[in-house]
């Protein structure tokens, strides 16, 4: 929380809006006392815009604060929650499946004929689902792909293994 304030330039920090409050929180959280919620406008050093927001509370006739929250403390905590999802089973499918997606785009952008067999979502790579071996990204075209449908009796996708394209017939 400190560090994230301290990347900001406090000489840019302007207040936007401050409101004295009895209590803070809610239900079972919410905790009464003297308190003041202020929001600022400020700037990174680099000169961003971002905004903020502190919760004071006054003990003992000083104000400590009580709660922290701005653009970059927010962004911080986001991508460690990404980086935790991304540990788990479901978060590995969605990252393996956003880069094939990626792939998948440069591919159809260099041959426009490969948009016609989508990428596999949810498939499993098999020797017996398999048709022909691993293509290189580069080399994958509509022409090698038609040739490999036309040994599909079901639907040809395509997934990624490594850095090669897979053909699966399903």
């Amino acid at each position: 929380m400190i560090e994230h304030a301290a990347r900001l330039d406090a000489s840019t920090r302007r207040i936007e809006r401050l409101e004295l409050l009895k209590c803070f929180g809610q239900g079972a959280k919410e905790v009464c006392g003297e308190f003041a919620e202020i929001w600022f406008n400020t700037k990174t050093v680099d000169g961003v815009g971002v905004k903020e927001g502190m919760v004071l509370k006054r003990d003992n006739e000083q104000f400590r604060l009580y709660w922290y929250r701005s653009d970059t403390l927010f962004t911080e905590l986001t991508d460690r929650a990404e980086r935790q999802e991304a540990g788990t089973k479901f978060g590995q499918m969605a990252a393996k499946q956003e880069q094939l997606d990626a792939i998948y785009t440069q591919m159809v952008e260099r041959d426009p004929s490969v948009y016609a067999y989508p990428p596999c979502i949810d498939a499993r790579v098999t020797s017996s689902a398999m048709i022909g071996e691993l293509i290189p990204q580069q080399q994958v075209t509509g022409l090698v792909l038609d040739r490999r449908a036309d040994q599909c009796a079901q639907d040809l996708c395509l997934a990624l293994v490594g850095k090669r394209i897979a053909a699966l017939c399903i």
